[in-house]
Parts: structure tokens; C-alpha cells; sequence
């Protein structure tokens, strides 16, 4: 019988760690009672893991160092126009002289949406309603598609967003809207940085680091 250490032994005593391996359910059991093939499994994943976390440090250290270069070189910029910019703010892009490269700063904003999208949502629930014989269908559909809620429970935020782009003049309607704007939440802001290069067609694609791209 495999001997088993839960969780709250192990904290009350010091174990081997080339003695014991953690299972799935937290408990630490005896190497000499694990099958080698599991133990051989679990080496080659740790192995893959390792390597993988090592790259993804040089990446993140990576971008540090771009977005360091890049508001640098900036600020330099700014300098010979004797205009002192404050901080690099917005979208960048950079292009090399024979325009086959790109360097891409962007930042990327995240919204949530408080109890005053449920609001909205109801103001253009009786908006239909009262619309029922004149509205087209397809208004209808691009209403239900934006609050459709998808299999991890998220809204589409963009397409929550488009409904204030409808030329729809209604009080009612222009309320719902306010409702929108009313909720949005920033959660946070983030910046990505992208390098293109000119394919043989002509056209930019971006140098992607994403192993299933590669």
C-alpha cells in the first residue's frame, strides 16, 4: 500500500523532495511506489515546462527593454523640437528607411460594464417592444448580438459599444446609450509592442513569437 502524506502532514515535517512526489490530489507518495513511466512522464514535462518558463522570461525582459528603447528614442525626438512630451502616451509606429520594417507600440484599454448595462438593456428591450411593427429585423439581430453572452460567461464589448454608433433618434434610445457610457469601468491599460516585416507581396506581417505561428 502506497504511503500517503496530505497536506498537513507535510507542513509539520521536512520530507526528501527526491523521496516524494506530489500527486494531483496534494498528497506526497514514495517515488519507490510511483511507476517509472509515470516518473519518466513527469520529468519530460518539468523539462518542456522549464525551458519554456526560461524563454518566457527573456521575452518579458525582452519587452521591458524595447518599450525602455522606444520611449527613449522618443523622448530624444521630442528633444530636438525642444518639447518635453511627459511620458510617451497613444500609439506609435515606427518605420525603417526602406519601409520593410515596423515597429508598433499600442495600447490596448479593458472595460468592464457595471449594473448600468442591465439598465441599458432593458430601455432597448421596451424600445423594441414599442417598435415592434416598424423596426427591421436586422436591428433586432445586431441588438441581440451584442448582449450575447458567450461560453465563458463575457459580453463582446466592442460590439456592446457599436450599438451607440446607430443613427436612432429616440429619447428612449439616447438614454439606453447614456446607460452604456454611464457603466463603463477601465480596468486596465496595456501596451503591446509588434514588429512587421514586408513580405514578398507587399504586405506587412507581424513577426510573430507565438509557437503555434511558427
Amino acid at each position: 500500500m502506497p504511503q500517503l502524506l496530505d497536506k498537513s502532514t507535510v507542513k509539520t515535517m521536512s520530507l526528501p523532495k527526491d523521496r516524494y512526489m506530489k500527486n494531483t490530489q496534494g498528497h506526497f507518495i514514495l517515488k519507490e511506489h510511483i511507476k517509472p513511466i509515470d516518473i519518466e512522464r513527469n520529468n519530460f514535462v518539468m523539462q518542456c515546462v522549464n525551458k519554456v518558463k526560461k524563454i518566457q522570461k527573456q521575452l518579458k525582459e525582452l519587452k521591458k527593454e524595447l518599450t525602455t528603447d522606444l520611449n527613449t528614442f522618443i523622448q530624444q525626438t521630442a528633444k530636438q523640437y525642444k518639447v518635453d512630451m511627459g511620458g510617451v502616451k497613444g500609439n506609435i509606429t515606427l518605420m525603417s528607411f526602406d519601409g520593410n520594417y515596423q515597429i508598433k507600440k499600442q495600447m490596448v484599454e479593458r472595460i468592464s460594464f457595471d449594473e448600468g448595462l442591465q439598465v441599458a438593456k432593458a430601455i432597448i428591450d421596451e424600445c423594441i417592444r414599442i417598435w415592434s411593427q416598424s423596426s427591421p429585423g436586422e436591428l433586432r439581430a445586431v441588438i441581440e448580438h451584442a448582449f450575447k453572452i458567450d461560453k465563458e460567461g463575457k459580453i463582446n464589448t466592442n460590439a456592446i459599444l457599436a450599438l451607440r454608433r446607430l443613427n436612432i433618434k429616440d429619447p428612449r434610445w439616447e438614454q439606453a446609450m447614456q446607460a452604456i457610457v454611464d457603466s463603463i469601468h477601465l480596468v486596465e491599460t496595456k501596451s503591446y509592442i509588434r514588429i512587421y516585416e514586408r513580405m514578398p507581396d507587399g504586405k506587412l506581417k507581424n513577426i510573430s513569437l507565438e509557437m503555434s505561428s511558427l
